[in-house]
């Protein structure tokens, strides 16, 4: 992604970032720079989210995957 952003790459990227805890988030700020230099889409999972959490809960599925990343088919 720090590669992405330096070449000034225009490409659609998700990252799927799974954490146990909200409090185990890695990265958010830099993340959250990458998101707005890059055409970056960000999806948080947590294993444990308190009860306020609006993003995806559990483990990374093939669901949560089609859910937010446009899948194109050969």
């Amino acid at each position: 992604l720090r590669t992405m952003a330096l070449r000034g790459d225009k490409r659609p990227a998700w990252l799927f970032f799974a954490n146990p805890t909200q409090e185990q988030l890695l990265f958010g700020h830099e993340l959250r720079e990458l998101s707005e230099q890059l055409r970056l889409n960000v999806i948080q999972i947590l294993q444990e989210p308190p009860p306020d959490w609006q993003g995806e809960q559990g483990l990374l599925t093939a669901e949560m995957i089609k859910r937010h990343a446009p899948l194109e088919r050969c």
